[in-house]
Formats: C-alpha cells, sequence, structure tokens
C-alpha cells in the first residue's frame, strides 16, 4: 500500500468534524421501511461484489488491478448514496459500508472506514472491532503517523536483495496498550509477530521486524471513542 506524508495535523480536530459530516445523515434524512428494505438488498449486493473482486488477490495483474480500482470508485459511490438517504441502520449495514471503503485511496476514506465500523461495534458487532482497527491503522499510517493496532504490514522497502520482499510492520505507537487492543476484539503484539511470520513464510532473511521509516508519533486523546 502506498502512503502520503503530510504536515502537522490536528487529529483530534479532523475526527471531531468528520464525525459531524458522517452522522448528519442519519438525523436530516429519513429512510422508511420500504426504501430500508430495498436498500438493504443493494449494500449486500456491493458487499458481495467487493468481496469476490479479492477472491484471487494474489493473481491480480496491473491491469486487473485497475479494473477492481475502477469498480471500487462506484461501490463507494453508491455506498455514500444509501448513507445519504439514512439508510444505513443496523450493525451489519455499517460493518458492510466500511469493508467497502476500506479499499479506498485517500486517508479521508479509511476514516470513514473507522467511523462506520466502529459504530457498528458499538451497536454490538464485535467482529466490528477487527474493521475499526484497520480503518484507523490505514487512516493514520496515510498520513505518516504511527499505527495504533498493528493491522497494516508492507513490503520492506530497506530489503534490496530479496526478489521477493519481506513483510514488514509500519511502525506501532508503543504507548498504545494491549488492553484497547483486547477492547476492539483485536490482535495482541504477541499475535501481531506470530502472524508477520506467516506472511513471510519461505522468505529468507526477514529480519526487519518494523518497517524502517520516518513516523510521527500519536499522543492519547488523538483517537474519540478508542485512545
Amino acid at each position: 500500500m502506498a502512503w502520503v506524508h503530510a504536515g502537522a495535523v490536528n487529529l483530534g480536530i479532523v475526527f471531531f468534524l468528520h464525525s459531524l459530516v458522517f452522522s448528519a445523515g442519519r438525523v436530516l434524512f429519513a429512510c422508511d421501511e420500504k426504501q430500508y428494505t430495498h436498500a438493504v438488498q443493494k449494500l449486500k449486493k456491493i458487499y458481495h461484489e467487493d468481496q469476490k473482486d479479492r477472491e484471487d488477490f494474489q493473481k491480480w495483474t496491473p491491469d486487473r488491478a485497475q479494473e477492481v480500482l475502477k469498480r471500487d470508485r462506484i461501490r463507494r459511490l453508491r455506498v455514500a448514496s444509501l448513507f445519504s438517504q439514512g439508510c444505513l441502520k443496523s450493525a451489519e449495514d455499517y460493518l458492510y459500508a466500511a469493508t467497502v471503503f476500506q479499499h479506498g485511496e485517500v486517508p479521508d476514506h479509511f476514516l470513514q472506514t473507522y467511523i462506520w465500523a466502529y459504530t457498528a461495534f458499538k451497536k454490538g458487532k464485535e467482529s466490528a472491532g477487527q474493521m475499526a482497527g484497520n480503518g484507523v491503522d490505514r487512516y493514520l499510517m496515510n498520513l505518516g503517523y504511527k499505527q495504533l493496532f498493528g493491522s497494516q504490514a508492507v513490503t520492506d522497502q530497506s530489503d534490496k536483495v530479496n526478489q521477493n520482499p519481506c513483510f514488514c510492520l509500519w511502525p506501532i505507537e508503543g504507548s498504545f496498550p494491549d488492553e484497547k487492543r483486547k477492547e476492539m476484539k483485536f490482535k495482541s503484539q504477541k499475535e501481531l509477530l506470530s502472524w508477520l511470520k506467516e506472511l513471510n513464510q519461505g522468505k529468507k532473511e526477514c529480519s526487519n521486524i518494523f518497517c524502517q521509516v520516518e513516523t510521527k508519533p500519536l499522543l492519547p486523546g488523538t483517537i474519540p471513542g478508542i485512545w
């Protein structure tokens, strides 16, 4: 995954403003029962199309990747339209929407993933905690910050030897406690290391656990609802 470094950003303000913007649809628009029934069918179809496109992910060619990218953009527009009509209501709705947006292209897409997945989590969908962590980490990584949960592993750009590069974990904010990961039903740091080992199975000389990149630290109180 590519990342974009940005200048200093007050992430607390960013999260607050986005929360206002993206919660507005639930207040200003009503989705009646008949409309909602159709919306749920559309949302499930969008979700399953998103997942089916990724069944052969490891075999993608550049042309295939561009085809999926175009479909991803259309899917995000369709999900955003359903949300603007007030037709995201259940925990499952929000998780489906978050899953589609996690395959985004810019930080705001990943921020939206977090907001919707966290909403699903608070509505009782425990499996959405993992998605919320993914969204937060992708958002932070793309702004040049350390990640919190440790969900993002990328190919090691400092590995100039192997034709099949090793994976490394994007740097993790060390002060973020494992207890918070447990609250969100996320992997512990020990489990993350086991996951990284699985990603690098069969590869030689994978020495870097954490990617050798410059990142900005993250302070407590930055991510509303989490830390």
